[in-house]
């Protein structure tokens, strides 16, 4: 009984992922989709937007990195690595939490380091 709970809670992710991922490619241009996969910092740079649009939680955020397959192991690695860190709910959650000062030191520290991250892996060890 919990194998078939968990296994139907994980395949809502996947199937939500794989409609995300045909949505995106219906609507957006191919040709801008390969363009951001192209170059390792706007690919990163997008899928960490997308990260903090989505705000998925980090046990379905893997389903849904591995839809983005055009992009490099390295943009994937940074919206494994962002989402978790600063996404919407999160954004608001701090700003309630914290002082608006450290919110935006957080967010301001966030995006190069994971950044600066994903292209080190990209550099380093995906190739």
């Amino acid at each position: 009984e919990h194998l078939s709970g968990d296994f139907f809670y994980m395949g809502a992710f996947v199937v939500a992922g794989a409609a995300l991922a045909a949505a995106l490619q219906t609507v957006i241009p191919q040709s801008l989709v390969s363009g951001l996969a192209r170059t390792p910092v706007v690919g990163s740079l997008a899928l960490m937007g997308i990260a903090f649009v989505l705000s998925l939680c980090s046990e379905a955020d893997a389903f849904v990195a591995v839809s983005f397959a055009q992009f490099p192991l390295g943009a994937q690695l940074a919206f494994l690595v962002f989402g978790p860190v600063v996404d919407t709910k999160l954004a608001f959650l701090y700003s309630a939490t914290f002082k608006r000062r450290f919110v935006i030191r957080l967010m301001a520290v966030a995006v190069p380091v994971t950044l600066a991250g994903s292209l080190w892996f990209e550099a380093l060890i995906a190739r």
